[in-house]
């Protein structure tokens, strides 16, 4: 839709009492000095669509002024005569008082102020006024296509994010990314039902619960091997043996025991105790050269666990050696590039075109000192914005590169206890190896010549010998009574002798436990690297897809351009909508500048809402060159003149 402004008629609006101004289709330029009403003519024309002013303030001051007082009594106009399209268009809008005569009174009180309304010569109602006006243009779209800097200077940068994003026609899809990038494809089926912000939520959660769970197996394995009770089975098992042997025969002697006298079951008790004494000097005899390794054995296991406890502390601490080595290699990388863009931002040269020399129109040249002036603010700017961005990347290098700092004395540590750990676990591993080596080396004693060179056992042995001959030799009785509890003494020895072995099975199961939990520990592991190598890939993603984005809505302006994603220095992007003139920031820029990027901003938004409404520029006597506009251009000028000029351009 083609919106042009053909002509406007002012009676008392603010400090306009009588005005008719036409206006060419293309250009128009109102002159005058400060204060002659050239603003008021853009609050008048803005009035009359929306009942605002050129601020978007619908709380101003309309009526006219006499020595700071208001004149009552005055009808308040604005006529627009439009062409919408070809179409002729009459708006009218009248802002009076209204005086009532009540009852009983001679003279009107003044009551209020009302406001009539008229289109093409008919009054109309408000809301049909509204409605015929919002047929036409949306007030917000309006104002984005009349100032130049609304866009810039009013919008918040959210808002200006949002209509950016308007003009792609949707947004940059998956497979968009995925062919610039086809290694990201790596991550398409995750993000068939989520979104890359959620499967970023999605990751980050995954390895926080997995590294919960690796960091509690240590502590498990480190409780479980508490639990073990070494035993020696052998020694266990042969006390059992023999109390099982003793019940056997108290349950003989119960079966005679009507035949033993007391002296007799004395002596039976007594040659029970010899006979036992007997056997577990045997047993230590025996123990002793059974294995002679078994102390070897003994150290040996003790030197495997301390090992085993080491690895968790090993495994940990290379986690944080290269967690931290490569923060240390993303940071420099990011340091190379700052310096490089320090670099090319020290070593950038202003351009100045001779354009700036001489009217475009008819080609004369302006005066020197006007030429010297317009350079050296175009310098002033341009070094001011360079010395400013030096500033950031010098501040953001010297924050990085303390970073870096203290990430390599973080490193240094951690690499010092690591090969504390190693020296310590390659250590103990020299010495289990050298005691394995001392295995089978020794040599086994003979038992007999053991038990004969005991004087202990040689007197037992002829002890034994003595009592037996003697309970041949007598035939006394026993009481049931004494067996019996004899017996059931030895059958609690028998069942604490059971539950000492049972430690064995309890030792093995615990041992498959900690075998189970290192497994998982270094599944774990897995499944965390995994998901970290996805992490980085979403950062790329979500990169590439910030460029594309950039791209996409930069190619659609020809001077301005927009920086919509800001980079941390963690790597992390965040969202913004900073607008470049020339790659300065938009309020660093000249006025010229300023207004040449708005009017690119609103070409823009006229090709894609089509609709092209007039432009003002204010200000437009320190613009030389305007960039072309298919809209309808109304400057206002600052002059010499004491009244409105109106100066019609072809």
């Amino acid at each position: 839709m083609k919106f042009i402004l053909e002509k406007l008629k002012i009676r008392n609006f603010k400090g306009i009492r009588e005005q008719d101004i036409e206006f060419n289709p293309i250009s128009t330029t109102i002159c005058g000095e400060n204060a002659t009403g050239k603003t008021t003519v853009v609050d008048a024309f803005t009035w009359l669509l929306f009942e605002k002013d050129s601020k978007g303030r619908s709380q101003f001051e309309i009526k006219t002024l006499e020595d700071g007082e208001q004149i009552h009594g005055l009808d308040h106009t604005v006529e627009g005569y439009f062409k919408i399209d070809g179409r002729p268009l009459k708006l009218k809008k009248t802002y009076k008082e209204v005086w009532t005569k009540k009852r009983g009174e001679d003279q009107p009180t003044f009551t209020g102020h009302e406001i009539e309304r008229v289109i093409n010569d008919i009054p109309v109602k408000k809301s049909e006024y509204e409605k015929k006006i919002g047929q036409l243009v949306d007030e917000k779209i309006f104002q984005l296509l009349t100032d130049p800097h609304y866009f810039s200077q009013q919008l918040s940068w959210k808002e200006r994010r949002g209509t950016l994003f308007s003009l792609t026609g949707g947004d940059i899809t998956n497979e968009n990314v995925f062919l610039a990038n086809p290694s990201l494809r790596a991550i398409e089926e995750d993000l068939e039902d989520k979104t890359i912000e959620e499967l970023k939520k999605s990751l980050s959660y995954q390895r926080r619960e997995l590294n919960k769970q690796r960091e509690n197996i240590p502590v498990k394995i480190e409780t479980l091997n508490g639990t073990i009770k070494e035993i020696d089975k052998t020694a266990i098992e042969f006390r059992l043996n023999f109390i099982k042997s003793g019940i056997k025969a108290t349950e003989e002697q119960m079966l005679d025991a009507t035949k033993l006298g007391e002296e007799q079951l004395k002596k039976q008790d007594e040659l029970f105790e010899i006979k036992t004494r007997k056997k577990e000097i045997e047993h230590e005899l025996q123990s002793g050269i059974k294995d002679p390794d078994q102390e070897t054995k003994d150290e040996i296991k003790e030197l495997q666990i301390k090992l085993r406890e080491l690895q968790p502390e090993i495994n940990s601490e290379i986690r944080i050696i290269e967690s931290l080595e490569k923060n240390i290699d993303k940071n420099r990388k990011t340091l190379e590039k700052l310096r490089t863009d320090y670099k090319e931002e020290a070593a950038r040269e202003l351009n100045i075109d001779d354009s700036i020399k001489a009217c475009p129109t008819c080609k004369r040249s302006f005066p020197e000192d006007e030429i010297e002036s317009k350079i050296t603010e175009m310098e002033e700017n341009f070094k001011a914005h360079q010395v400013d961005r030096l500033k950031k990347l010098r501040e953001e290098g010297q924050s990085i590169s303390k970073e870096v700092e203290g990430y390599q004395e973080e490193l240094e540590q951690a690499k010092e206890k690591l090969d504390h750990l190693q020296n310590q676990a390659e250590r103990l591993s020299v010495t289990i190896r050298k005691k394995e080596s001392l295995l089978g080396t020794k040599e086994k004693t003979d038992i007999n010549s053991l038990l004969a060179d005991n004087q202990e056992y040689q007197e037992l042995i002829k002890k034994i010998n003595e009592i037996e001959n003697e309970i041949k030799n007598r035939d006394h009785d026993t009481t049931i009574k004494d067996l019996r509890r004899k017996k059931e003494e030895m059958e609690i020895q028998l069942k604490e002798k059971e539950k000492e072995l049972h430690q064995e099975e309890i030792n093995q199961e615990t041992k498959e436990k900690i075998k189970v939990l290192m497994e998982e520990e270094k599944g774990l592991s897995q499944q965390i690297n995994e998901i970290e190598k996805k992490e980085g890939i979403a950062d790329q993603f979500i990169n590439t897809k910030a460029e594309i984005i950039e791209q996409s809505i930069n190619e659609k302006f020809e001077k301005v351009s927009f920086r919509l994603f800001k980079k941390q220095i963690n790597g992390a992007l965040d969202e913004t909508c900073d607008v470049l003139v020339d790659g300065v920031p938009f309020d660093n820029a000249n006025t010229a500048g300023q207004v040449n990027a708005g009017l690119d901003v609103i070409n823009s938004l006229c090709r894609h809402y089509d609709t092209y409404t007039p432009i003002f520029i204010d200000n437009s006597e320190s613009i030389n060159n305007f960039i072309p506009s298919d809209s309808q251009i109304i400057k206002l000028k600052v002059t010499k003149h004491k009244i409105l000029r109106i100066e019609a351009e072809s």
